[in-house]
């Protein structure tokens, strides 16, 4: 809460993606960020003239807040070129993000190759390199995971605390905060996605999910929960619908995911459950959830319904890739009733809920 990491290195268990059997990357050496970073893992730059929390500062007697998220990613990559990343062939890199990390590994993709590669240049070229960083750069493969980030901006229907912008909005904000008002040049950005939004939108577009998916060509997963809480919570402030109002927004939000989800590209997978949740790759979900209702095989002949997160990541990084595994149903948590016992609770309950509210609305 105090936007700080210290400590965490104490704390944390991985599963889900980190875990060494279950995962899917055994035998990787695995990096986690705590988002202490508060930009998305977008920042290069220490704002002096605002606060993420108060009687913060950014040097002796000047408060502010360091925006460093895309200084963190580099240091991180910067290790693992240390490590040997780029020395060898039949190198791999994966980079998987959750929530506000999935935003950043988005808008990222395709920059990753070429900031290794920088990265290895400098190092290589010192006068006594880290012993296994040879002179010569092998590029490594690389495949991206972006789990639940945004993928619409659906209209809010309440004011929250970040007003009463929709997400995108939202986002070009960030850009103004992090870019346009410091004057400083974005050198992530994807191209494709820059030129076909030149004279339109613009540049600052491309850190939106939505708007930079098609145009990467990194072999990448998104991952979506239909129900998702941040679609839900951030522009209508519910988890679960209770009224008729955050029942239509649902619906609608679900649909245009739907939309937005069936635009998958020649190189990324699209999966997505009807579940009330947020996030697969921290999780045993990662290894367990399975859209009941999706429709479709993959190259090997497998059900759509029968994949979980982590079998739509082994298709991407074997480039089995253009595959849309989506739950067909829109209620509450039906893709996910009797996969856990709170989906369950949750999808009954909402069930009993209804039921009551239509007798109400039949009496009237």
């Amino acid at each position: 809460m105090l936007s700080s990491s210290k400590g965490h290195e104490m704390d944390f268990v991985g599963t889900g993606i980190f875990d060494p059997y279950n995962g899917g990357l055994r035998d990787f050496t695995h990096a986690t960020f705590t988002f202490c970073s508060s930009d998305a893992f977008f920042g290069q730059v220490d704002i002096g003239d605002f606060q993420v929390i108060n009687n913060t500062f950014i040097r002796p007697g000047v408060t502010g807040t360091f925006f460093r998220g895309y200084t963190m990613i580099d240091a991180m990559l910067k290790r693992y070129v240390m490590m040997g990343l780029g020395s060898v062939e039949g190198g791999e890199l994966v980079m998987s993000g959750c929530s506000a990390g999935s935003i950043a590994v988005t808008a990222q993709a395709d920059s990753f190759v070429t900031r290794v590669q920088g990265l290895h240049e400098m190092i290589s070229t010192r006068a006594a390199p880290p012993v296994g960083v040879a002179p010569t750069f092998y590029a490594p493969k690389v495949t991206v995971v972006c789990d639940n980030a945004p993928i619409v901006s659906p209209k809010p229907i309440i004011k929250n605390f970040n007003g009463e912008l929709p997400l995108f909005q939202q986002s070009q904000e960030l850009v103004k905060h992090l870019y346009v008002n410091p004057g400083i040049t974005p050198t992530f950005l994807n191209q494709g996605c820059v030129d076909a939004h030149k004279g339109g939108l613009g540049a600052g577009a491309c850190v939106f999910p939505e708007q930079v998916m098609p145009y990467i060509r990194t072999p990448n997963l998104v991952l979506n929960n239909l129900w998702d809480t941040f679609i839900l919570f951030n522009p209508a402030a519910f988890f679960q619908p209770t009224t008729v109002e955050q029942e239509n927004f649902a619906a609608y939000a679900i649909k245009i995911q739907k939309v937005v989800l069936k635009k998958v590209s020649k190189d990324q997978n699209m999966w997505a459950i009807g579940c009330n949740d947020h996030c697969f790759s921290l999780a045993a979900f990662w290894w367990r959830l399975t859209p009941a209702s999706a429709l479709g095989k993959n190259k090997a002949g497998v059900d759509y319904f029968a994949l979980s997160p982590k079998d739509a990541f082994d298709m991407t990084r074997a480039g089995d890739l253009g595959h849309n595994i989506m739950d067909e149903c829109d209620t509450y948590n039906c893709g996910c009733m009797q996969e856990a016992l709170f989906y369950n609770a949750f999808g009954t309950g909402q069930l009993l809920n209804q039921i009551s509210i239509n007798k109400k609305a039949a009496k009237k």
